[in-house]
């Protein structure tokens, strides 16, 4: 989990999920801390739940991906678009807190349920995350460009 917001705009209700936390002891938080050091315990997570209504594009998500680590997350998240809900992730609605809460006892009840979600993380993260499918999907769109630009040049003349 990470560091809270400062100011915290709901501190009785951090200070009241912290301490029923602290007592599973189940969720470790995070603080800030350098790449490395994020990339280090990032990669000794099981899950990464990112329940976001404020942040379209975090990029832990896609870190948590490249790592082959179930994400849970809500459907606010942009990156969840190229996402298969229920297979390469969980993805529930922003505003459903009791269907974020659901979807992390399920994964606390059934700890098997973790693997399946690897292989098509990491596959999804390489089909549209990666340095490759970054440059794959620049050059289609320089592509499609090209008559267009021709085009415009030649009327310009």
């Amino acid at each position: 989990m990470g560091t809270p917001y400062i100011p915290d705009i709901l501190p009785e209700y951090s200070v009241e999920v912290r301490t029923l936390l602290d007592k599973l002891q189940i969720v470790k938080e995070v603080p800030a801390s350098s790449c490395s050091e994020y990339i280090q315990q990032l990669s000794q997570a099981d899950v990464l739940v990112c329940p976001s209504n404020d942040d379209p594009m975090p990029l832990i998500v896609t870190e948590a991906l490249m790592h082959s680590k179930l994400c849970i997350c809500t459907d606010y998240i942009g990156s969840t678009t190229f996402l298969e809900n229920e297979k390469e992730a969980i993805i529930t609605l922003a505003d459903l807190a009791q269907a974020l809460s659901d979807a992390m006892c399920k994964t606390l009840e059934n700890p098997g349920f973790l693997n399946q979600f690897a292989q098509p993380a990491r596959q999804a993260y390489e089909r549209h995350f990666s340095e490759e499918a970054f440059e794959r999907k620049l050059l289609q769109k320089l592509k499609e460009l090209e008559p267009k630009c021709f085009l415009n040049t030649l009327s310009n003349t």
